[in-house]
C-alpha cells in the first residue's frame, strides 16, 4: 500500500475459512492508519440481516465520526445516517420508494466524497460475501459516480460462497471492467509459513 491514492481502487483478500482473513485486515488497517489513510473497518453478518445494515455500519463507525467531527464531512455524513435510518426530511414520505433509494445512494456517495476529502479513505469490510444487497447496491453506485475520490475498498471474502451473492459479484465485476480491482488469492499456509 502505498500513500498515494488518486481514485477508487479495491483489492480483493480471497481466502477459506480459518486462514486468518480478519487478522490480515486487521494488519492493513494498522498499515494504512501508519500512512495517513482513514481506515473504517466493518463486518457483514451472517445472521443478522436488514436493509442497509452493512452501510449504516460504515456511516456510523466511531473512526469515520470522530474523523468528521467538526469538518466539512460531518453534515453529509449525518444527512446519510438519517436516511438510512428513517429520519430524513417528513416532507420526503411521497416519494416514490425508487426515488427515496436514488436519494439515499446519491448521500451516500456524497458522504464518501466529503470524508476521503477530509482525509484519503481505507474502507475495510470482512465477510463480504454475508453483506445485504442494499449495501453492496450503494457500494456499486458509489463507485460509478465517484471514482475520482480516493478510496480503496479493502472486501475480505470467501470464494466458495460469493458466487451464490448477485449484488456481490455485479460489484465486483463492474470494478473489474473499469479496472478498479486486484485480488489476493491466499492459501492455507503451512505451519512454519
Amino acid at each position: 500500500m502505498t500513500s498515494a491514492l488518486h481514485g477508487i481502487a479495491c483489492l480483493t483478500v480471497e481466502v477459506e475459512p480459518g486462514i486468518g482473513k480478519t487478522r490480515l485486515l486487521l494488519a492493513i488497517e494498522e498499515m494504512a492508519r501508519g500512512l495517513g489513510f482513514l481506515p473504517v473497518a466493518v463486518t457483514a453478518d451472517e445472521e443478522i440481516r436488514g436493509p442497509f445494515l452493512l452501510a449504516r455500519s460504515i456511516f456510523a463507525s466511531p473512526d469515520a465520526l470522530e474523523a468528521t467531527g467538526g469538518t466539512r464531512a460531518e453534515e453529509p455524513i449525518q444527512r446519510v445516517l438519517d436516511a438510512l435510518s428513517n429520519q430524513d426530511d417528513p416532507g420526503l414520505e411521497r416519494m416514490a420508494p425508487n426515488q427515496k433509494l436514488l436519494r439515499v445512494f446519491d448521500l451516500a456517495a456524497v458522504a464518501f466524497r466529503a470524508l476521503a476529502a477530509e482525509q484519503r479513505l481505507v474502507i475495510l469490510i470482512d465477510d463480504l460475501q454475508w453483506a445485504d444487497e442494499d449495501s453492496l447496491r450503494m457500494l456499486r453506485y458509489t463507485v460509478r459516480v465517484g471514482a475520482a475520490s480516493p478510496i480503496l475498498l479493502v472486501l475480505a471474502i470467501r470464494p466458495d460462497e460469493i458466487a451464490f451473492v448477485n449484488e456481490a459479484v455485479t460489484l465486483l465485476a463492474d470494478m473489474e471492467r473499469m479496472g478498479l480491482l486486484r485480488h489476493l488469492r491466499l492459501r492455507r499456509f503451512s505451519q512454519l509459513e
